[in-house]
């Protein structure tokens, strides 16, 4: 076991990782969307909780299911699930908990996960963890999908997308997805991180939105990302969730968060419910950068998602882009491979609410004059 050989080989090649703090710059790489993360609003929401609830301790103690659980958890579950049009829901401590706790657990052995080539590692890793086979189909691919699904006849179909994609920011085809899992009576988990508070009625998701809740069996709802707080929810039927209770490891095993991660949730859907104008200012924004992104002949860039990708097909063009953005004063992301396949690197850029259209003009300018 020879660590230092393998982080010297990541050294060698331009992709070892390390972690950075006190960025300073313009925001084109955070997740915050809405800048919920940075409103005080939700401070003092969770104020206006903590006395309602009469909040004396700060940590949960312990296991949900040992000394953790409390009323606040309890509430803070259905308040999410009624507004995302759910029947009920779990709390997890992180998407990535919760999609391991998904894949690891009900894909029964015999069953078949077929799932999206651009799905994010935290369900690639929890079906590798459970004793289901598993299959790949193309990304967004209808017909590879349908192909993948046709050649399965044996045990339970579960297929797994994302609404948006957290790499591409490419849309996924939802109602025509849900069309084919009826077609071949395949149960279908979308997980909806990155369109949880941008996309539909105050910000209620993609598959809410287009009227699809019944036909997902499972949607997952993230509230590190536009809702500027922490954990995830598995949104489903009550058989499910007593299910994840009893078999799912990543909550069972765990201490659950503290208490005022939840009064937190709760701030921030009471602040989204009422964010309709940041919402659009962020949708306007989306469509100024598109606009002069056509005009500039930029990749990768149209459509309604805030993650937009600029191809740079190499790790040392992407290195080469970020610092020419990044001494601009514009914080961005490059994405390199491993995280993608060689040949599909690129500079991941995110739209907030909060940027201007005087900071996407000269951020499309670097971008699109990458030989200076």
């Amino acid at each position: 076991m020879d660590l230092q050989e393998k982080l010297f080989d990541r050294h060698k090649i331009g992709i070892y990782r390390h972690l950075l703090n006190n960025q300073s710059g313009i925001d084109y790489f955070s997740n915050d969307y809405l800048g919920f993360a940075r409103n005080q609003e939700i401070i003092l929401g969770i104020e206006k909780l903590k006395d309602k609830y009469q909040l004396t301790q700060f940590g949960s103690t312990g296991s949900r299911l040992i000394s953790g659980n409390n009323i606040i958890m309890e509430d803070a579950e259905q308040f999410v699930s009624n507004y995302h049009n759910a029947k009920t829901g779990l709390i997890y401590n992180s998407g990535l908990d919760a999609n391991i706790g998904i894949f690891s657990s009900i894909p029964q052995k015999g069953d078949v996960v077929i799932y999206d080539e651009e799905i994010h590692a935290s369900v690639k890793l929890g079906i590798r963890l459970s004793f289901a086979d598993k299959k790949m189909f193309k990304h967004n691919d209808l017909i590879d999908l349908e192909k993948q699904l046709n050649k399965t006849t044996l045990g339970d179909k579960i297929v797994a997308i994302e609404s948006i994609y957290s790499i591409s920011g490419d849309i996924s085809p939802l109602k025509e997805i849900v069309k084919l899992c009826k077609k071949y009576n395949a149960y279908l988990i979308v997980d909806e991180a990155h369109s949880t508070g941008i996309f539909g009625h105050k910000g209620i998701g993609l598959v809410a939105d287009l009227g699809l809740e019944k036909d997902v069996f499972i949607r997952l709802h993230t509230f590190g990302k536009a809702m500027g707080v922490s954990g995830a929810i598995v949104l489903s039927d009550l058989l499910v969730k007593e299910y994840l209770i009893n078999f799912s490891y990543s909550f069972i095993y765990t201490t659950a968060m503290p208490l005022f991660n939840y009064i937190a949730i709760m701030s921030a859907y009471n602040l989204l419910e009422r964010s309709e104008e940041t919402i659009n200012n962020l949708h306007n924004n989306i469509k100024f950068f598109n606009k002069l992104a056509l005009q500039n002949n930029i990749s990768k860039t149209e459509g309604r998602s805030p993650i937009k990708t600029v191809h740079t097909n190499s790790n040392i063009n992407t290195d080469s882009l970020q610092k020419k953005i990044i001494d601009n004063g514009f914080l961005v992301k490059g994405i390199k491979s491993p995280t993608v396949k060689i040949g599909n690197e690129c500079l991941r850029i995110i739209i907030h609410s909060f940027n201007n259209n005087n900071e996407i003009e000269k951020l499309v300018q670097l971008i699109s004059d990458r030989s200076s």
